[in-house]
């Protein structure tokens, strides 16, 4: 199920997104600039822009069987929760 993000879920939205990414690409990717990437393009603030921007819209998933974490990240594109 496609849960629409909401500005009161920024920071878990951050959490889950630098967690997801340091998994990902921790071990290859030196710590400075992991932080970097965190400090910019993952900063509170670029994700609060990001949610405020009424042509992006941001949609968690998850699956009750397997724990699961999507980010879709958008602009200009309209996207919609499925049923």
């Amino acid at each position: 199920m496609l849960v629409r993000v909401k500005i009161d879920q920024l920071e878990t939205l951050r959490d889950l997104e630098v967690e997801t990414y340091r998994d990902t690409f921790g071990p290859y990717i030196v710590e400075e600039d992991l932080e970097d990437y965190f400090s910019t393009v993952l900063s509170l603030e670029q994700i609060e822009k990001d949610l405020l921007n009424p042509e992006s819209e941001t949609y968690l998933s998850s699956m009750k069987i397997k724990k699961s974490v999507v980010f879709l990240r958008s602009t200009g594109v309209k996207l919609r929760p499925s049923q």
